[in-house]
């Protein structure tokens, strides 16, 4: 599905490490805790916590994962149907339908990522991993198969 919409909130760096990744995500969660204190007991913090510039960043930080993951694995296909779930607002994983846990419209709309963003991420995080060293087989088969894992 194709997505034409222009960018309203700032996309952001692209083309980051997953330790780096990791950190930003940590960061955006510490923002919310700092509003909302009773969200610090969350691994991550609730969506309708989030201002729609965070859920728009949360959203291209989990793409540059979903990216190297499929780079890593040489999953173009999944590629295209993963980051198909960016091209629409947000809808709950868990089923939820009540109103507090879907967030606002903006909210929800701030999780979409256009084309050109997407496109972004996936060059960028292209170029990152040629300076990276991918171990094929890093942890031995298991029910999913051998893991591959990345050296930043």
């Amino acid at each position: 599905m194709e997505t034409n919409m222009k960018p309203q909130y700032d996309t952001g760096r692209v083309g980051m490490s997953d330790p780096e990744i990791a950190a930003e995500m940590e960061g955006i969660r510490q923002a919310v805790i700092s509003r909302e204190p009773t969200a610090s007991h969350a691994l991550a913090a609730p969506f309708y916590l989030h201002t729609p510039q965070e859920i728009h960043r949360v959203s291209v930080l989990n793409a540059m994962r979903l990216a190297s993951s499929c780079l890593v694995y040489r999953d173009y296909i999944g590629w295209k149907q993963g980051s198909a779930r960016y091209a629409h607002p947000y809808i709950s994983p868990c089923g939820r339908t009540d109103p507090k846990y879907l967030g606002t419209a903006e909210q929800r709309d701030a999780y979409m990522l256009s084309d050109a963003e997407l496109s972004s991420v996936w060059e960028a995080q292209s170029e990152r991993l040629k300076s990276a060293t991918v171990v094929e087989n890093a942890v031995p088969a298991s029910a999913g198969g051998p893991i591959s894992g990345v050296i930043w």
